[in-house]
Formats: C-alpha cells, structure tokens, sequence
C-alpha cells in the first residue's frame, strides 16, 4: 500500500541521516572505504574487526546486479571470534558476530552489528520479556540463542548482558529498559573518553559487562544451574551493598568498596566475576570434564 512504502521511505531515510550523525562523530575524517561497503560506518567497524578478530569467516562486499538493478547488500561475518592481540579481553561467549552493509532503525538507533550469544533459561515467560526490552535485542523461541543489533560491539555487550539478566528473571521488563538506556550512555561516555582501539574493553564497565557475561558462558557449558544461580545472588549481593556502583568500578576497587561495607567480601562470596586466579583453573578444569565440544574459555579477562 501507498503508506506503507512512503513510512519505508520516511525510516530509510530518517537512519540515513542517523548514520551520517554517527559517521561524523566516529569516523575518522581521512578514513577511506577499504572493505567495498556502501555505508562508510559500516566499512569502518569492519575495519576495525579485522583489527581485533582478523579477517571475516565470510564476507560479501556490496554490489548491484547489472541485469536488474537491484542492491545486494554486503556483509562480513565473524564465528567465535578471538581477539589477535593478548591484550583485548577474552570473549568466549560470542558465537558469531554480523556486520550488515543494511541501516536499520528503531528506538532512536541504528543497528548493522549483530552480536550473537548461547544463553540458557528455564521459563518460557523470561523470554518474552526479554524480547520486549527493544526491538534490538532478540532471544530465539526454540534454541539458547540471544542477538543484539547495534551500532558497536560495545554496545552490543550492553545489550547482551541486560538480556541475560532480564531472561533469568532479574530484571522486569521495564526496569531493563531503564538499565538498558543507562548503560548505554555510560558506555558512550567512556569510549568517547579515548580512541576506539580495543581499550575501552579494558574500562570499568566493560570489564565487568565481559566478566559477566564470560561467567555465565561457563556456566553454561558446565551445564551449571547452580552456579548460575550462586553468580546471580553475588550480583544482587553486590548491587545492594554498593548501590549499583560495582558496574563503575575495576575489581580491585570492588573488592576495596566491599571491604568496607558490613556485609563483608566473605559474606557474599568473591566478587560477581570470579577474578580469583585459582577459583578460573578450578572452573575450568571441571568445565574440560564435561561432554561439550565446543572450544574452552582460557580465562575471564585476560590472558
């Protein structure tokens, strides 16, 4: 219908002007397309995938077909990605990260990246609420699977981590909006504060959003309910004896904050991420005794 095409048109291009917005603030002005995508923000988080990961598992520059006309619009697509330089934080919990030439809108952003995950959850109900959190964020009906769309793999982390939390009933749908607009801000404001090159993955929030994550991911290969559930009562442990301040803080200021709060470190366990070297060579010693084949985290953080 009439309407429909011209809302079509009046989105694409609303997400035009989005990107252009977003290209001035994070592109670098003498970057040059290298990578055959129409849209330079695109070609430049290719760019600096390929930097972090290597080359894509698969790729597809864009390109029209000369009989038809039509657009085919490019992608590249990286599976279980591991970061080249031993310096970036080990992200085990990413199966595959896509990276499409295709602007898309909604909620005031623009998503290209889609970062996918395996999550688990018991409660058919957790899962649509967490597809309602924003229309960038997507837990399938029949696999642990959860994609986030986004604009960064930072922020894809972001939406990942409040996925997790909202699905294994830690957050009601409306509070994880909240969070998820929180976080967000807060993740832009720390990568604005240095050059986009893998460092921000290395601050404050980052560290803890990985750590998380990472932590569940071996839970989840360990096939572990309960460890599961002893992290989420270390979060809820930490949330209130911080005021939500541990998702600010490096761990050693965690552990200096819960030092000094009456609730004690030893009265909650060690810190929501596990950082204890022996506790990560425990984990995983049991978690290379289990029947899953899939590759084994080598640490939380860092190698």
């Amino acid at each position: 219908m009439p309407h429909v095409l011209a809302d079509r048109k009046a989105t694409a291009r609303l997400a035009q002007i989005f990107h252009t917005k977003l290209e001035k603030k994070i592109v670098p002005e003498n970057y040059d397309i290298k990578h055959g995508m129409e849209h330079k923000m695109v070609d430049y988080r290719a760019h600096q995938l390929i930097d972090m990961f290597g080359p894509p598992d698969d790729f597809s520059a864009t390109k029209m077909d000369d009989e038809t006309g039509r657009i085919h619009y490019g992608y590249a697509i990286w599976r279980d990605p591991v970061p080249k330089d031993k310096g970036f934080p080990r992200m085990d919990f990413i199966r595959k990260i896509m990276l499409s030439d295709d602007i898309v809108l909604h909620d005031g952003h623009i998503d290209f990246m889609y970062v996918k995950i395996e999550m688990s959850w018991t409660d058919t109900e957790t899962r649509k609420e967490t597809n309602m959190i924003s229309e960038g964020i997507h837990l399938t009906r029949r696999k642990y699977k959860c994609v986030s769309g986004c604009h960064s793999l930072s922020s894809g982390l972001v939406g990942l981590f409040v996925a997790w939390k909202t699905a294994k009933g830690i957050y009601p749908a409306w509070a994880a909006r909240h969070q998820l607009n929180a976080l967000m801000e807060l993740a832009s404001e720390e990568i604005e504060k240095r050059e986009y090159d893998g460092e921000e993955f290395k601050m404050p929030l980052h560290e803890t959003l990985i750590g998380f994550l990472q932590t569940m991911y071996v839970n989840y290969m360990m096939e572990s309910d309960i460890g599961e559930e002893r992290l989420e009562k270390r979060l809820i442990a930490l949330e209130s004896a911080t005021n939500g301040g541990y998702l600010y803080q490096t761990q050693s200021e965690i552990t200096d904050m819960l030092a000094n709060k009456t609730l004690g470190i030893q009265s909650i366990g060690s810190t929501s991420i596990e950082s204890g070297s022996e506790k990560i060579k425990s984990s995983l010693s049991r978690l290379s005794k289990t029947r899953r084949t899939k590759k084994v985290p080598q640490s939380y953080f860092f190698e």
